[in-house]
């Protein structure tokens, strides 16, 4: 399968960024409190791009480099579904994703935390505001706006655009995190290009410029969920489907939020004037300090909240207040930031409690993401803003593993020998790649196999990387092999080299099938049916499951093991459920979908395949095949015909007891087929072999190639 450049260098990065650029509609503040409410998010832009070990999703289910502000409409229904049936939608989803509102507000109000987390959900805090009798406003309370004191039976219209009733922005995440780790975690960075500034109208959109004020009081926090999903994890009848049992992740109660102060040294000359909390320069750091729970309101004309800040004198005494419901807040303010040392490398992020965070290798974590103004940081009014928006870069980066070191590639020149498991590349963290990563492994020579035929006959076949399934890596013959290789059955029946096309590469089962060696999938192993066949569950004494058996037969096929103790088990051709995985890995635009049937013209039982766009099995019965496969890839489609006209495939076909499936070309396309189970020696073999699971694989130096390492 061809492989380019671009998709190589992807394999090759050395760091997983994620980029998250929110452009946030706001109006003019004071603290606590906004002067205008009807501000929309005009232009807001959420996009999301990650490498490919740290891959994000919305809904556990589609993953992606990249997401956008449009993927936020699933929360709300079916992206573009509104009304009742739709609210219904998102309900459902809601209840699936562990109870979860994601908010996407009108405009950020200035709220207040201090780090406490409940049932995975940071506890907020929300000034109310009063008019004064000389006819000014001014605080007069402070409110409970955690998620669950904010009204969320709103009608969807409202939810989806512009949900007045809630004053910040909130939505959940999900990492997949493919790690060359097995123990620990992966510590989260942000790095020296994270910053949030303000957004001027005449600017290009997501481009900001620093220097307003109102981006000084931005605060960006994550609360990552302690359960998690692993990245090989199947559909289960009690668990659900793998989207299910991630959106059904909840909080485990052990969460401790981090807190990113993007901007701790930064204040507007307004600020250093008149904000009265000791601020003497335009850039100097202050404690950041938060509210934990409601004040009570107080009437006119004494309505102000006293003590709502540590440091300052609310009752004129010439002392500082105190108040044990005001707490400091530990943020993590990258160093990068500090504009004075000019440092730029990336930090590890920490949580309020001064611990380096992190995520599970090899697995999937939920993370709650917010965005709100914090109401008691002095940066937090009227004169510091602009009234536009605010642009706010994320870029998280992951800490290197052996996986991502340059070393383990061809531009950092490798160890060269192969024989350092550490620079590996697992089963795990192949199927849980995207299928443009898939593209660049799937299809790429493994130059250090070689099967016993080899050593002892030389069979000189050249070995490629076929499917990891999460658990082993397949490797797959590029071209046919000749039937001088074949085994003969069980029984010792050889087959017959001989066919309508090159009697080198092509052979006859008919001995084989019609002879007594094979009496049907009985003679499958247990553990090969389980794994390569698991959708056959009958048991068939048809000549096409006489077949089957034989080329799933591991004893007979066990010459294409290797002397290095590399594989587990060989077989004589691929069955269609693995050919369908490999396929569907890197081919996510058209799948193949399969199932098992009965015949339409005996009793017998077989597999039927067709596109997944199309609406049903029902031609593909009749005609036995699906055509449409590009002859591009050569990992599945053989175009040379001068050696065989296909390879055989082992699975029944469900067009009749006696047709096997195999994949030819003709003319343009390639096509999966269902043909007699002898044709006449026309079809070869294309053998494959699994690598035992602690197997992993390295690039070379060429950029092309991989070999084996353990």
């Amino acid at each position: 399968m061809a492989r380019s450049k671009k998709s190589l260098k992807k394999i090759q990065s050395l760091v997983f960024i994620m980029l998250i650029t929110i452009v946030l509609g706001i109006t003019a503040t004071y603290a606590w409190f906004s002067t205008q409410r009807d501000v929309e998010i005009a232009g807001m832009r959420l996009n999301v791009e990650v490498a490919e070990s740290l891959q994000i999703s919305l809904d556990g289910e589609i993953w992606s480099q990249s997401i956008n502000i449009a993927d936020m409409r699933q929360f709300y229904g079916t992206y573009q579904e509104t009304g009742e049936e739709g609210f219904a939608v998102y309900q459902a989803k809601k209840v699936a994703d562990g109870g979860n509102e994601n908010y996407v507000p009108t405009e950020l109000l200035p709220v207040s935390t201090a780090g406490e987390v409940a049932n995975g959900k940071l506890k907020f805090v929300q000034g109310t505001v009063g008019t004064n009798v000389d006819g000014t406003q001014s605080l007069t309370g402070i409110t409970a706006c955690s998620e669950t004191d904010i009204t969320t039976d709103a009608d969807i219209d409202d939810k989806e655009d512009n949900n007045a009733d809630h004053p910040y922005f909130v939505f959940d995440m999900y990492l997949r995190n493919i790690s060359a780790k097995t123990t620990g975690v992966d510590e989260l960075k942000l790095n020296r290009f994270s910053r949030v500034d303000i957004n001027y109208v005449n600017q290009q959109e997501g481009r900001g410029k620093s220097g307003t004020g109102l981006e000084y009081s931005a605060r960006i926090g994550f609360v990552i969920y302690g359960n998690t999903v692993s990245v090989t994890a199947q559909d289960d009848a009690t668990l659900g489907t793998v989207g299910e049992q991630i959106r059904g992740l909840t909080s485990d109660n052990t969460e401790v939020p981090a807190i990113w102060e993007p901007n701790d040294k930064e204040h507007t000359q307004y600020v250093v004037n008149n904000n009265g909390r000791g601020i003497t320069s335009l850039k100097q750091a202050v404690t950041t300090y938060g509210i934990k729970s409601a004040i009570a309101e107080q009437a006119a004309p004494n309505n102000k909240v006293a003590n709502v800040s540590a440091d300052t004198d609310a009752n004129g005494d010439g002392v500082e207040d105190t108040n044990a419901n005001l707490v400091a807040v530990k943020t993590f303010k990258p160093a990068y930031t500090d504009v004075n040392t000019g440092t730029t490398a990336a930090t590890v992020i920490t949580d309020i409690n001064g611990n380096n965070v992190g995520i599970e290798p090899n697995q999937i974590s939920k993370v709650r993401v917010y965005i709100w103004l914090e109401g008691q940081d002095p940066d937090c009014v009227d004169m510091a803003s602009t009234g536009d928006k605010i642009s706010l870069d994320l870029k998280l980066t992951k800490d290197k593993t052996t996986l991502t070191e340059e070393n383990s590639y061809a531009e950092g020149g490798g160890s060269g020998s192969g024989s350092d498991s550490s620079n590996g590349i697992t089963a795990a963290q192949i199927y849980a790649m995207t299928a443009e990563e898939k593209k660049a492994i799937y299809g790429a020579r493994v130059t250090n196999y070689e099967s016993i035929n080899e050593t002892n006959y030389g069979a000189n076949i050249n070995w490629r990387i076929y499917h990891s399934d999460g658990s082993n890596i397949y490797l797959i013959a590029e071209d046919y092999v000749e039937n001088t290789y074949w085994p003969t059955g069980k029984g010792g029946t050889p087959i017959k080299a001989e066919g309508l096309h090159n009697t080198t590469y092509g052979g006859r089962l008919v001995d084989i099938v019609e002879g007594t060696d094979y009496t049907g999938t009985a003679d499958i192993a247990s553990d090969i049916k389980t794994k390569l066949l698991s959708n056959y569950t009958y048991t068939s004494t048809e000549y096409n499951a006489k077949a089957t058996a034989y080329l799933l037969d591991t004893n007979q096929w066990a010459n294409f093991k290797d002397s290095n103790g590399y594989a587990s088990f060989a077989v004589g051709a691929p069955t269609i459920e693995l050919f369908a995985a490999s396929y569907n890995a890197t081919h996510p635009e058209r799948t193949i979908d399969i199932d098992v049937a009965q015949s339409i013209y005996d009793s017998s039982y077989g597999y039927r395949i067709k596109w997944s766009d199309e609406a049903d099995y029902s031609w593909f019965e009749e005609e036995g095949s699906i055509s449409g496969i590009s002859l591009e890839d050569d990992l599945y489609v053989k175009n040379d015909k001068t050696k065989a006209s296909g390879y055989w495939v082992a699975a029944p076909s469900a067009l009749g007891s006696d047709y096997m499936w195999n994949v030819q070309s003709a003319m343009s396309w390639g096509l999966v087929y269902a043909s007699y189970y002898d044709d006449y020696g026309n079809n070869g073999v294309l053998p494959l072999v699994s690598l035992n699971s602690s197997v992993q694989i390295e690039m070379q130096e060429d950029g092309e190639t991989f070999k084996i390492v353990e």
